[in-house]
């Protein structure tokens, strides 16, 4: 793709958070026994936090904007939400409404901006994406001139793993380098966090979660133990609400990042 605009990457690049939600959806098991099951296989770690928080899938998803927009972007830059976060009422809206949850890595170009972030994501049937199970990773590519294409394969256990370490030792004996080729591009991209998304946040009664939070509120639901609100929020309200414990964050169906600039006050006096 060194000649091809890439509009999106996104996809599946941790197999160990895979699996977990595939035994939850297919199986019925808890998340912490669904864990339990991933490190018994090995697909997860005794220490399983860079999996199921998105730090792995941040790491990764850092090197892939490199590749398809030539932008340095550290991990801690980009808005990450894991699977840890992922309650009971997310997991049981997904199979009422035939839905499955990923966790998705992207980043989408709008313009000479660029957007990305980790985070769960509500996969309809006939997403590319939905049919992606246990330790498999997904990672689809849409460029101007390639249009949309879909690598698949093992992206977790002993032999995947040990493959993919054996090819990085043999490339070094070669002195082989990745070469970021759109890094030299003329027209240089730029990383924003000024867009808006579509998420399905949860949080318990009493929890300071608003309406007049979301860019864009459209509806929501409250039980006696549980509230549900769903809306388009901007990309720094997404960054700020990753990092609280006390709510949980789902992406809806299809959200992709739009532009959106904030209104400053004098603006609206001016309006």
């Amino acid at each position: 793709y060194d000649n091809d605009p890439i509009s999106r990457i996104e996809g599946i690049v941790n197999g160990s958070t895979n699996y977990i939600l595939t035994k939850v959806a297919e199986k019925g098991l808890s998340f912490a026994d669904a864990l339990k099951e991933a490190q018994a296989n090995g697909f997860a770690e005794s220490d399983p936090r860079l999996d199921v928080q998105g730090y792995d899938a941040s790491f990764k998803l850092s090197i892939l904007l490199t590749h398809a927009f030539g932008l340095r972007v550290k991990p801690e830059q980009i808005v990450r939400v894991g699977i840890d976060r992922l309650s009971d009422h997310d997991l049981a809206f997904a199979r009422s409404h035939g839905y499955r949850i990923k966790l998705v890595a992207g980043g989408y170009r709008q313009g000479s901006e660029v957007y990305a972030w980790v985070a769960p994501k509500l996969i309809p049937p006939g997403d590319p994406l939905f049919g992606i199970k246990d330790a498999f990773n997904a990672v689809r590519v849409e460029g101007l001139f390639a249009e949309e294409q879909l690598f698949i394969g093992k992206g977790a256990g002993g032999n995947p793993t040990g493959s993919a370490v054996l090819s990085d030792v043999s490339a070094l004996r070669y002195n082989y380098r990745y070469e970021f080729r759109k890094s030299a591009t003329v027209h240089r991209l730029a990383y924003s966090c000024q867009a808006v998304v579509s998420v399905r946040v949860g949080c318990l009664p009493g929890t300071r979660i608003s309406p007049l939070d979301f860019v864009q509120f459209q509806g929501g639901v409250r039980t006696k133990d549980w509230h549900q609100l769903e809306g388009d929020i901007s990309l720094e309200v997404f960054a700020e609400w990753s990092s609280r414990n006390d709510i949980s964050l789902v992406l809806s169906p299809g959200a992709l990042a739009r532009p959106w600039k904030p209104v400053k006050q004098n603006e609206l006096e001016a309006a």
